[in-house]
């Protein structure tokens, strides 16, 4: 289901306690700890944002993006310019649990070798943007309302 969503950056909070990895063999991303109830769709490879409804809060990311679609890319992960926070669905009508919606089904997946970062989405990062690092190692890039990249630094495992 496609739905119009708006983001917003809480940095009154503590972001999720979460680390983001991606499996060679199953050619996919997860976090640990896992805790989601519903998943919000952000490329065209079945890739997703896992959100907690009790808040609406973003606590991870999961879902299949095989690594030979990726794009080669010079990335450095910008930590000094995200500030901890937590990432959150400003406003969303009832939810059942298990739900999935499409956030963005033409984002493309960046990969750098030499320093292991991983961009979904824009790779321009432009001075008005805000960034929130809401999990360990993954970061938020908001236009706005709007959410524009994801950048990870995850484990690779075999």
């Amino acid at each position: 289901m496609q739905v119009n969503f708006s983001f917003q950056a809480v940095f009154e909070k503590e972001k999720f306690n979460a680390v983001p990895f991606y499996s060679f063999s199953d050619s996919s991303f997860g976090c640990e700890p896992f805790c989601s109830d519903c998943c919000i769709m952000i490329d065209k490879r079945y890739t997703a944002l896992e959100m907690s409804l009790l808040d609406n809060t973003i606590c991870g990311i999961s879902g299949y993006n095989p690594k030979e679609k990726w794009i080669k890319e010079k990335l450095s992960y910008p930590k000094t310019k995200a500030i901890c926070g937590q990432l959150r669905l400003a406003k969303i009508d009832f939810v059942p649990s298990g739900s999935a919606f499409t956030y963005n089904r033409e984002w493309s997946t960046f990969f750098d070798s030499e320093s292991k970062v991983v961009c979904i989405g824009d790779i321009q990062l432009k001075p008005e943007m805000i960034l929130v690092e809401f999990c360990n190692n993954m970061i938020a890039a908001l236009m706005g309302d709007k959410l524009v990249s994801l950048w990870l630094l995850p484990t690779f495992r075999e």
